[in-house]
């Protein structure tokens, strides 16, 4: 049975941004220092999208005026105009604003927390100022409410196709699916209503239930990045990590990597385990 999860809308100020970062579909990307920001003002939609392997909001309407200096030529530029950019920064900026294809933005804070933001954008110039301006779009739903909402199915066994076990120390390791060695035994997590924001988008965190493995000696791959090194390990280590200290009551797992699907069509989700 599908759950409704909701979490409150973020407010978004000029001050608060040290970084943004403009993605077009062509793959090219632009970074703007949080000072050529003249003034940021932007309304979300009640909804949230899948954005990877994060929950991200939709801009409904507002703008971002833009003032390119050229004193920040160091700032990254990933596009065809990478040399021009360190002669011309502004004039560079500005025409790839102008010839548009803007697919989504990142806001970044000091301290490296980052929105995404997706929506239908256009730019405009006008004297030395460039506008980022969001236009409505009917298909994405409602605006008016304080918070986001976003309809998700619960996790089951027979969806998943593998699951990657990150810990604190940034070890980790996956498990695999019923399609490549069936050593995920049982899922039951139980979630709270409420999304957590962690660093790039909201996730869903686990605050209750079980999830058993199975770890299977004829799986020949899995990622993993135990002990310093990228290679296949006995299951006795896999086991022995896992059980912090070797402690069947604790451990230090604090996220999980989820792909659903198959090796075509496949979807990853970030959940916490930060309430456990």
């Amino acid at each position: 049975m599908n759950c409704e999860y909701t979490c409150e809308k973020p407010k978004f100020s000029k001050e608060k941004v040290e970084k943004l970062q403009v993605i077009f579909d062509n793959g090219e990307r632009i970074t703007l220092h949080g000072s050529e920001i003249q003034a940021l003002e932007l309304r979300l939609y009640d909804r949230l999208v899948r954005k990877d392997n994060f929950l991200s909001p939709i801009v409904e309407s507002g703008y971002i005026k833009l003032k390119p200096d050229n004193i920040y030529r160091g700032e990254p530029y990933f596009g065809a105009d990478q040399k021009r950019i360190r002669r011309e920064r502004v004039e560079t900026i500005t025409e790839r604003l102008l010839r548009g294809g803007i697919q989504y933005i990142i806001l970044s804070d000091e301290n490296n927390w980052s929105f995404t933001l997706l929506g239908d954008a256009t730019a405009s110039a006008e004297e030395e100022l460039v506008t980022i301006r969001y236009m409505p779009n009917s298909i994405y739903g409602s605006a008016g409410s304080q918070r986001h909402t976003v309809t998700l199915p619960p996790v089951k066994k027979a969806m998943i196709r593998k699951i990657y076990l990150d810990f604190e120390n940034c070890d980790g390791f996956e498990a695999m699916g019923v399609e490549y060695g069936d050593e995920i035994a049982e899922v039951n997590l139980r979630f709270s209503e409420e999304l957590v924001f962690m660093g790039s988008g909201f996730v869903r965190e686990v605050i209750g239930g079980c999830m058993r493995l199975r770890l299977n000696r004829e799986v020949t791959w899995r990622r993993d990045s135990l002990y310093g090194r990228r290679r296949l390990l006995p299951l006795r280590k896999y086991r022995r990590r896992l059980l912090w200290r070797g402690n069947e009551e604790e451990t230090d797992l604090c996220n999980l990597y989820i792909t659903y699907g198959t090796y075509m069509a496949s979807l990853e989700e970030m959940i916490t385990l930060k309430a456990l």
